[in-house]
C-alpha cells in the first residue's frame, strides 16, 4: 500500500506511457509534456509539489483544438 503513496508513481507511469507513444505524438506536445514532468521531478520533495494532470491536460486539448480536421482529434 505504501507504494501508492509514493509521489513518483505518476511521473513513471506517464514515463512509460511517453516511451510507448513517442514518434506518434506531435514532437512539441511531447517536449512540452516532458518539461512537465522534468519540473515536478525537480519539487518532487517538496510538500507542495503535485503532479501536473491538469497542466498536461492542457497541452493535450490545446493541440487538439489547434488539428484543422475533426477527424484528427
Amino acid at each position: 500500500m505504501q507504494s501508492l503513496r509514493d509521489p513518483s508513481l505518476p511521473l513513471l507511469e506517464l514515463q512509460e506511457v511517453l516511451s510507448s507513444t513517442s514518434g506518434r505524438i506531435p514532437i512539441s506536445v511531447e517536449k512540452k509534456v516532458r518539461k512537465l514532468m522534468a519540473l515536478y521531478e525537480r519539487n518532487i520533495t517538496s510538500v507542495l509539489a503535485q503532479f501536473p494532470s491538469q497542466q498536461i491536460a492542457s497541452v493535450i486539448d490545446h493541440h487538439a483544438a489547434s488539428l484543422a480536421k475533426r477527424s484528427d482529434r
